[in-house]
C-alpha cells in the first residue's frame, strides 16, 4: 500500500531519525532510518522524541514559533515561511518538546489547535509545559472552521498569513490560571466519580471484545501482555481494573493512557480524558 504522505523526523543536525507514513483513511506507520545500512526498518521506538522540523528550528532559532497538531498542519504554515513545529499528534506534547523550544531561542509559542475538545486539550498541554519552561504562550482560535477543521481547513479556503499573524497578535498569552484543572484522578473507593459514569463501560467492552451481557466482576486475558491466562480484573460496575501479571490498574483514564501506549502513542490524562468524554459520555 502506497502513503499518501510521508513526514521526516530529523536530529537538530539534519540528520534522518525516522519518518511517519500516512495512509487512506488517517491511518499511520513509523519506519526507523538505520545509517550504517542506509535503510528504513518498521517501527520507531522513539516516536515522539523530538519535534516534527527540529532541524529548522535549530537552524533558524526564531523568537516566535507556531505549534499545531500534526503534521500537515506544520508543513501547511511553512508554505507560508513561517516556521512551525508539532509532537506529532493531539496529546503528545511533553516536557521535552517545549525544553527543545526554549533550547533554539524560542521566546513566544503560538499554538494552533484543531478546532475541537480534544485539539483544545492538547493546546492547554502544550501551554503549560511551556509555561513551566517560561516560554510565554498564545492560543489563537482561528475564526469559521467547523468541528474537527483545523489550520489546514482555514489556509485552503483563502486564509492567508498575514490574517494567521495578525491573529496571533491579538491573542493574549495564557497565563497559568486560565488552565483547566486536571481529569479526575482514579477512584479511590466504590464511589469514585466514575462509577457513576456508566457509559465508559463501553470503553471496555470495545477494547476487551466483552459481551454485551458482561457484568460485574470478571475476569480476561490481559491486552498489555503476553497472557496465556486471564489475570486482568475488571469490575465493570466501579469501572476499575488491575492486571494480576503487569502488577497495574486503575480507572478509565489508566485504561485508556495504557491502551494508547500500547499502540505506540504518548498521550497525557488529561487528553484521555477528553477523549473519553467526547467518545463514550
Amino acid at each position: 500500500m502506497t502513503p499518501n504522505a510521508v513526514y521526516l523526523y530529523r536530529s537538530s543536525a539534519g540528520v534522518p531519525l525516522r519518518r511517519k507514513l500516512r495512509f487512506e483513511r488517517k491511518q499511520f506507520a513509523w519506519q526507523s532510518y538505520d545509517p550504517a545500512t542506509d535503510t528504513w526498518t518498521w517501527g520507531a521506538r522513539d516516536a515522539t522524541s523530538t519535534l516534527y522540523n527540529l532541524h529548522l528550528l535549530a537552524a533558524s532559532r526564531p523568537e516566535t514559533v507556531l505549534v499545531t497538531e500534526g503534521e500537515k498542519d506544520a508543513d501547511a504554515v511553512i508554505a507560508l515561511g513561517l516556521l512551525a513545529v508539532t509532537s506529532g499528534a493531539a496529546g503528545s506534547w511533553r516536557r521535552h518538546h517545549s525544553e527543545q523550544l526554549h533550547a533554539h531561542s524560542c521566546t513566544l509559542a503560538v499554538v494552533l489547535p484543531d478546532h475541537d475538545s480534544i485539539g483544545e486539550a492538547h493546546a492547554f498541554d502544550i501551554a503549560e509545559q511551556n509555561l513551566v519552561m517560561g516560554i510565554p504562550t498564545k492560543i489563537v482560535h482561528l475564526p469559521g472552521l467547523s468541528e474537527h477543521e483545523d489550520v489546514s481547513d482555514f489556509l485552503e479556503r483563502g486564509g492567508t498569513r498575514e490574517q494567521l499573524l495578525g491573529y496571533a497578535r491579538c491573542t493574549t498569552p495564557i497565563t497559568l490560571a486560565d488552565l483547566p484543572s486536571s481529569p479526575p484522578e482514579r477512584p479511590r473507593s466504590p464511589s469514585g466519580a466514575f462509577a457513576q459514569n456508566a457509559g465508559l463501560i463501553a470503553l471496555y467492552r470495545e477494547k476487551l471484545n466483552l459481551p454485551p451481557t458482561a457484568r460485574g466482576r470478571i475476569k480476561v486475558r490481559c491486552p498489555f501482555h503476553a497472557d496465556a491466562n486471564p489475570s486482568l480484573a475488571v469490575d465493570l460496575t466501579q469501572l476499575v481494573w488491575y492486571c494480576h501479571g503487569c502488577r497495574i490498574g486503575g480507572g478509565p483514564v489508566d485504561f485508556y493512557v495504557k491502551w494508547k501506549a500500547k499502540e505506540g502513542q504518548t498521550v497525557s490524562r488529561r487528553f484521555a480524558w477528553h477523549r473519553l468524554k467526547a467518545t463514550y459520555l
